[in-house]
Protein backbone atom coordinates (compact mmCIF):
# COMPACT_ATOMS: atom_id res chain seq x y z
CA UNK A 1 0.00 0.00 0.00
CA UNK A 2 1.38 3.41 -0.98
CA UNK A 3 1.10 5.59 1.92
CA UNK A 4 2.75 9.31 0.31
CA UNK A 5 0.95 11.90 0.20
CA UNK A 6 0.25 13.66 -3.38
CA UNK A 7 -1.76 17.05 -3.75
CA UNK A 8 -5.03 15.95 -6.62
CA UNK A 9 -5.66 18.47 -8.71
CA UNK A 10 -9.81 18.85 -8.87
CA UNK A 11 -10.97 17.53 -12.35
CA UNK A 12 -12.72 20.55 -13.14
CA UNK A 13 -9.57 22.68 -12.77
CA UNK A 14 -7.31 20.51 -14.82
CA UNK A 15 -9.64 20.58 -17.91
CA UNK A 16 -9.63 24.37 -17.48
CA UNK A 17 -6.42 25.25 -16.63
CA UNK A 18 -5.15 22.27 -19.64
CA UNK A 19 -7.96 24.05 -21.65
CA UNK A 20 -6.45 27.40 -21.52
CA UNK A 21 -3.10 26.18 -22.33
CA UNK A 22 -4.18 24.35 -25.52
CA UNK A 23 -5.74 27.55 -26.81
CA UNK A 24 -2.90 29.69 -26.18
CA UNK A 25 -0.41 26.94 -27.76
CA UNK A 26 -2.78 26.98 -30.71
CA UNK A 27 -2.74 30.58 -30.69
CA UNK A 28 0.86 30.83 -30.85
CA UNK A 29 1.43 27.89 -33.14
CA UNK A 30 -1.04 29.39 -35.95
CA UNK A 31 0.18 32.71 -36.43
CA UNK A 32 3.70 31.76 -35.64
CA UNK A 33 3.42 29.85 -38.98
CA UNK A 34 1.46 32.68 -40.64
CA UNK A 35 4.41 34.98 -39.93
CA UNK A 36 6.38 34.11 -42.90
CA UNK A 37 3.65 33.84 -45.23
CA UNK A 38 2.12 37.14 -44.47
CA UNK A 39 3.01 40.17 -46.58
CA UNK A 40 2.94 42.39 -43.75
CA UNK A 41 3.90 42.31 -40.24
CA UNK A 42 0.33 41.00 -38.83
CA UNK A 43 -1.67 37.99 -39.30
CA UNK A 44 -5.05 39.41 -40.68
CA UNK A 45 -7.83 37.21 -39.03
CA UNK A 46 -11.51 36.67 -38.49
CA UNK A 47 -13.54 35.89 -35.75
CA UNK A 48 -16.73 33.81 -36.87
CA UNK A 49 -18.86 33.26 -33.66
CA UNK A 50 -17.91 35.56 -31.37
CA UNK A 51 -20.04 34.22 -28.54
CA UNK A 52 -18.51 32.92 -25.08
CA UNK A 53 -15.54 31.26 -26.77
CA UNK A 54 -15.39 33.54 -29.50
CA UNK A 55 -15.14 36.30 -26.92
CA UNK A 56 -12.26 34.23 -24.89
CA UNK A 57 -10.17 34.11 -27.77
CA UNK A 58 -10.72 37.62 -28.75
CA UNK A 59 -9.12 38.56 -25.42
CA UNK A 60 -5.80 36.42 -26.00
CA UNK A 61 -5.45 37.60 -29.28
CA UNK A 62 -6.16 41.14 -28.24
CA UNK A 63 -2.68 40.86 -26.93
CA UNK A 64 -0.79 39.69 -29.20
CA UNK A 65 1.07 42.55 -31.46
CA UNK A 66 1.70 40.40 -34.47
CA UNK A 67 -2.37 39.50 -34.88
CA UNK A 68 -4.79 41.93 -36.27
CA UNK A 69 -8.82 40.77 -36.05
CA UNK A 70 -9.92 42.17 -38.97
CA UNK A 71 -13.78 40.71 -38.91
CA UNK A 72 -16.31 39.39 -36.50
CA UNK A 73 -18.79 36.94 -37.80
CA UNK A 74 -22.29 36.18 -36.31
CA UNK A 75 -26.01 36.09 -38.06
CA UNK A 76 -27.01 38.22 -34.16
CA UNK A 77 -26.08 41.14 -34.33
CA UNK A 78 -25.72 42.30 -31.09
CA UNK A 79 -22.89 39.47 -30.74
CA UNK A 80 -20.78 41.59 -33.83
CA UNK A 81 -21.51 44.59 -31.86
CA UNK A 82 -20.36 43.56 -28.61
CA UNK A 83 -17.43 41.71 -30.03
CA UNK A 84 -16.16 44.85 -32.15
CA UNK A 85 -16.57 46.91 -28.98
CA UNK A 86 -14.40 44.40 -27.63
CA UNK A 87 -11.61 44.37 -30.48
CA UNK A 88 -11.70 48.16 -30.11
CA UNK A 89 -10.95 48.52 -26.66
CA UNK A 90 -8.21 45.60 -26.67
CA UNK A 91 -6.55 46.94 -29.99
CA UNK A 92 -8.10 50.47 -30.88
CA UNK A 93 -9.19 49.09 -34.28
CA UNK A 94 -12.22 48.17 -35.17
CA UNK A 95 -13.19 45.23 -37.05
CA UNK A 96 -15.72 44.64 -40.21
CA UNK A 97 -18.73 43.29 -38.79
CA UNK A 98 -20.56 40.23 -41.20
CA UNK A 99 -23.55 38.27 -40.51
CA UNK A 100 -22.02 35.43 -43.64
CA UNK A 101 -18.82 34.37 -42.91
CA UNK A 102 -18.81 33.86 -46.51
CA UNK A 103 -17.96 37.11 -46.81
CA UNK A 104 -14.47 36.64 -44.83
CA UNK A 105 -13.53 33.92 -46.90
CA UNK A 106 -13.87 36.32 -49.81
CA UNK A 107 -11.21 38.46 -48.64
CA UNK A 108 -8.19 37.42 -50.08
CA UNK A 109 -5.78 39.65 -47.16
CA UNK A 110 -7.52 37.85 -44.45
CA UNK A 111 -5.01 34.96 -43.32
CA UNK A 112 -6.83 32.82 -40.64
CA UNK A 113 -10.00 32.02 -39.18
CA UNK A 114 -10.99 31.08 -35.93
CA UNK A 115 -14.37 29.55 -35.36
CA UNK A 116 -16.21 29.37 -32.17
CA UNK A 117 -19.69 28.87 -33.61
CA UNK A 118 -22.27 26.60 -32.05
CA UNK A 119 -21.11 22.56 -32.81
CA UNK A 120 -23.33 21.83 -35.88
CA UNK A 121 -21.56 24.96 -37.43
CA UNK A 122 -17.98 23.58 -36.63
CA UNK A 123 -17.28 21.22 -39.59
CA UNK A 124 -19.12 23.51 -42.27
CA UNK A 125 -17.59 26.53 -41.52
CA UNK A 126 -14.10 24.52 -41.50
CA UNK A 127 -14.28 23.09 -44.79
CA UNK A 128 -15.56 26.25 -46.15
CA UNK A 129 -12.59 28.26 -44.97
CA UNK A 130 -10.04 25.55 -46.12
CA UNK A 131 -11.75 25.29 -49.67
CA UNK A 132 -10.98 29.19 -49.62
CA UNK A 133 -7.64 28.98 -48.31
CA UNK A 134 -7.72 30.11 -45.30
CA UNK A 135 -6.35 28.64 -42.37
CA UNK A 136 -8.68 27.35 -39.76
CA UNK A 137 -8.73 26.99 -36.14
CA UNK A 138 -11.71 25.65 -35.00
CA UNK A 139 -13.32 24.30 -31.41
CA UNK A 140 -14.07 20.87 -30.53
CA UNK A 141 -15.69 18.72 -31.59
CA UNK A 142 -14.46 19.43 -34.99
CA UNK A 143 -17.77 17.72 -36.88
CA UNK A 144 -21.09 17.29 -35.40
CA UNK A 145 -21.06 13.82 -36.61
CA UNK A 146 -19.56 10.76 -37.96
CA UNK A 147 -20.30 11.47 -41.64
CA UNK A 148 -19.04 15.57 -41.91
CA UNK A 149 -15.93 14.09 -39.95
CA UNK A 150 -15.15 11.65 -43.01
Amino acid sequence: MNTSSTSRTPRRQFIKSSSASISALATVHLTSGLRAASPNDKVSLGIIGPGGMGRNHIGNLNKRKDVEIAFVCDPDSNHQVNAAKLVESGTGIKPKQVGDLREILEVKSVDAVFIATPDHWHAPAAILAAEAGKHVYVEKPCSHNVREGR
